[in-house]
C-alpha cells in the first residue's frame, strides 16, 4: 500500500530530492501513506519551504529524503488547467507571455481548436504575462482570450 508516483513535476521538490515516477511513497514523516486522501490530507497542514521526510519503494527497496515543499505552480481558469512557462522554455519560444495550457478540459475551447501547450497571450485585448496576472482579473468580465499555438500562429476566441 501507498501513493504510487505516475508523475514528477520539474521544479517541484520531490523531483529535486529525485523522487521518480513509478515510485510509490509510503510514509511522509511518521504518517503512513495508503492512498491520495493520505497524501493530501497530511501536506494539507504543511506550507510551502517547510521540508518533510519521505520514505518510498522504488524497485523493492525502501528510501527516504527530505523534501522541500513548493507552491502549487498549477491553477484553473475556464477549464484549463494553467503553468507559468519555465525560464528555459520562455526562452526557447522567445517569448513575453508565459502562461502555458498544461491541461485542456473546456470542450469549447478544444472544438475551435485550442489544445494543451497553448500560451494564453492575453485577455481583453491585455498581454497576460503570468498566472498571477489571471488571478487579478474578474472573471465575470472577461469576454475575449488570445493563444499562441506551437508554431507561433496567433488566435482569439470570443466568449458569447
Amino acid at each position: 500500500e501507498g501513493f504510487y508516483v505516475a508523475a514528477v513535476e520539474e521544479e517541484m521538490g520531490a523531483k529535486e530530492a529525485g523522487i521518480q515516477a513509478e515510485d510509490i511513497i509510503v510514509k511522509i514523516d511518521n504518517t503512513s501513506i495508503n492512498r491520495f486522501s493520505d497524501m493530501t490530507g497530511y501536506l494539507s497542514s504543511k506550507r510551502p519551504g517547510d521540508r518533510v521526510e519521505v520514505t518510498y519503494l522504488r524497485e523493492g527497496n525502501s528510501r527516504t529524503v527530505q523534501v522541500k515543499l513548493k507552491a502549487n505552480p498549477y491553477m484553473d481558469f475556464y477549464g484549463m488547467r494553467l503553468k507559468d512557462l519555465s525560464d528555459n522554455e520562455a526562452k526557447q519560444f522567445d517569448l513575453k507571455e508565459r502562461v502555458k495550457i498544461a491541461q485542456l478540459r473546456n470542450r469549447r475551447l478544444l472544438q475551435r481548436g485550442i489544445q494543451d501547450g497553448n500560451i494564453i497571450t492575453g485577455v481583453n485585448g491585455e498581454n497576460i504575462k503570468s498566472t498571477a496576472d489571471l488571478r487579478k482579473l474578474d472573471q465575470e468580465n472577461i469576454y475575449e482570450l488570445e493563444f499562441m499555438n506551437e508554431k507561433g500562429e496567433r488566435f482569439r476566441f470570443f466568449f458569447d
